[in-house]
């Protein structure tokens, strides 16, 4: 699936009021409720939403324990998705490839 900025932007907000209502979000991966933060909740939600390939993180340092981005895998890295920059606090409707070539290029973002 090919998602537009639209169709991701309506499944972030549904996302967030979902999970604003204190619900818990079951984690099929590790049989458990909210084993994971809530900004990673969030993204896997949305990937469910919209019936893409779950969430992954990224970040210039390999092998980090909190990595700056995290994703939603959509199959190609240049494809529009939601991140969320753990340096920013938000999430991005953005393409993961150019924040790759910017953090490659210039360090940071």
């Amino acid at each position: 699936m090919n998602p537009t900025k639209k169709q991701l932007k309506a499944a972030l907000r549904k996302a967030k009021r979902h999970y604003s209502n204190g619900v818990r979000y079951y984690d099929r991966k590790h049989n458990t409720y909210n084993p994971a933060s809530q900004c990673e909740n969030i993204l896997e939600h949305v990937s469910d939403l919209l019936g893409l390939f779950g969430v992954e993180a990224y970040d210039v340092v390999r092998e980090v324990a909190r990595p700056d981005y995290l994703y939603i895998n959509t199959g190609d890295s240049y494809r529009l998705t939601v991140v969320y920059s753990r340096k920013r606090g938000q999430y991005l409707i953005t393409d993961i490839g150019s924040i790759a070539e910017r953090e490659y290029a210039y360090g940071q973002l």
